[in-house]
């Protein structure tokens, strides 16, 4: 039986209207409209960002950009002109029909019958399906943890066209490394997806075409193309043969194919429902290779330049990094290819925003493990004055500093809570010295970090928005973080208890609390002679 389901007409991605509500769109029909969508509407943060990714692609290719005069025009018209958009689809369509028997989207209709994989098949033996569920890390089945849910292996997962292609899209740009059961048994070692294990950087517009245009990179600003032939992987006869390691420009990045994937549909009651594909290891990137979409670090060591992507942290107070996320001096890093766009834009005056407004998509990861802990989706503005004025940008940064000496503050103090809940008399009796990995222990019961870092975030804001005018601002917050840390070590004492030692150990934590405030608020300045 032939299937069908074509991305280009059929309806399949979720968005918000200008009216909040969720609809689902055809691919045609999201790009004419996208001045009249607010942003795409899926249930997972890196969902939203790999469909992102993929319509950056369509209209690379849809409406090309040679410059920044270019983009100057695209952008003037409001929307994308229909006729560039039909004429494009007129030529590829084909190419977006989940189902085509030559030219399945974002898969590999060779699967099971190139040299590889017959070479790695014994002769009486054929590709495994696995199931669809198994491709998720927020799914339970084979070595997946239940992070996320509460489903086991035995439990069947069905998926209709439309969810299954928003999967394809997720889980090549989103997918980790390591040993996975796959279609072929040896031929199981897959590598990281291209976006998985740093912080992507998207700028943010008015509306979803405001957003795809703030990050529509004209060729000239391709900083990795370097005149090789770059295009989307539907674009290709067969997008696997190239496995060289490296991207041949934006679009090969954007669109590239880190699983092998061939779907098994059936037709079933609800109509064509998918459980199972073949799966096997796509294609990979170099260790070396810059993801112009991070902002990347530099770390060099006897002459070996090592790259360090931008990360979230687990707390997932994103504020925290604000003078990484808008430092302009480059000394040791890399800005994100879109901000750098932003950048030049506003330098040209053709945006005029008095804020950047920036998406932040990724995972928190175990490194170099296949261990996830979280999806995110960060907002992050900011008044684009930081970008212009350095001594401004400087006076936030020593913000952030004071943020972080007063959390070691608040760290010297709880641990002395905790030793002295444990050894009450160590003042007392001087052969008592204090069991480390005991303090530590109840360290970790007792701290009240989170809190710390969760009760600053508006105060923050507040800061970030009023330092540019006003010469109190930075008081303010030296207060706000006095308040954070007496709250968050009296959150602490709570747990430890009003027993004898309990209070002891609160008034001699209060004592440090006290000592380490007045150190990071009145700074000894050293003379020199």
């Amino acid at each position: 039986m032939t299937f069908s389901f074509n991305l280009i007409n059929e309806k399949w991605i979720p968005c918000i209207d200008m009216h909040n509500n969720l609809v689902h769109l055809s691919l045609h029909k999201v790009i004419d409209e996208a001045h009249h969508l607010v942003s795409l509407g899926a249930d997972l943060p890196i969902m939203n960002s790999a469909l992102f990714l993929f319509l950056l692609a369509f209209t690379s290719v849809t409406q090309p950009l040679r410059d920044l005069d270019d983009w100057e025009k695209l952008y003037s018209r409001g929307s994308f002109p229909q006729q560039a958009t039909k004429a494009y689809i007129k030529k590829w369509a084909d190419r977006f029909d989940l189902f085509d028997p030559k030219y399945p989207f974002y898969q590999d209709p060779q699967f099971g019958k190139r040299e590889k994989d017959l070479k790695n098949l014994k002769s009486s033996k054929k590709s495994l399906p696995k199931s669809i569920k198994g491709l998720l890390m927020h799914r339970s089945s084979g070595s997946n943890a239940t992070l996320f849910d509460h489903s086991f292996d035995e439990q069947e997962k069905w998926y209709d066209p439309a969810e299954v292609a928003r999967i394809l899209i997720m889980i090549q740009a989103y997918s980790l490394g390591g040993m996975t059961s796959a279609s072929i048994g040896k031929d199981k070692y897959y590598k990281d997806s291209p976006f998985s294990r740093g912080v992507t950087f998207f700028c943010r517009g008015n509306n979803l075409f405001d957003s795809l245009m703030q990050n529509l990179i004209p060729a000239e600003k391709d900083i990795i193309s370097h005149g090789k032939a770059d295009g989307p992987c539907w674009e290709n006869e067969d997008p696997f043969v190239d496995d060289s390691g490296e991207a041949k420009g934006l679009l090969d990045l954007l669109t590239l194919q880190s699983r092998r994937i061939l779907l098994l549909p059936e037709l079933t009651s609800q109509g064509i429902m998918v459980k199972d594909c073949f799966t096997a290891p796509g294609l990979s990137l170099v260790e070396s290779f810059k993801n112009p979409f991070y902002l990347n670090s530099f770390d060099s060591d006897k002459g070996k330049v090592s790259v360090r992507p931008f990360r979230f942290r687990t707390n997932g107070v994103i504020w925290r990094d604000s003078n990484v996320i808008l430092d302009r001096t480059y000394k040791n890093s890399d800005p994100p290819i879109t901000s750098s766009l932003f950048y030049d834009l506003q330098a040209e005056g053709m945006l005029q925003n008095n804020k950047i407004r920036l998406d932040l998509y990724g995972m928190v990861t175990e490194p170099g493990k296949k261990v996830i802990y979280a999806y995110v989706h960060e907002y992050f503005d900011a008044p684009t004055v930081y970008l212009e004025n350095l001594t401004l940008f400087e006076d936030l940064k020593h913000a952030l500093i004071l943020a972080e000496t007063v959390r070691t503050g608040l760290y010297y103090a709880t641990t002395t809570l905790a030793s002295y809940k444990i050894y009450p008399d160590q003042d007392l009796v001087e052969s008592v010295t204090p069991d480390k990995k005991m303090v530590s222990s109840l360290y970790d019961h007792i701290s009240m970090e989170q809190l710390f870092w969760g009760s600053l975030e508006k105060d923050f804001y507040k800061l970030l928005n009023s330092l540019p005018e006003n010469e109190d601002a930075l008081e303010a917050w030296k207060s706000a973080l006095e308040n954070a840390a007496r709250e968050s070590l009296e959150a602490a004492a709570e747990i430890a208890g009003d027993d004898a030692s309990g209070l002891k150990a609160r008034a001699k934590a209060e004592m440090r609390l006290n000592y380490k405030l007045r150190e990071a608020f009145n700074p000894v300045t050293e003379v020199t002679k």
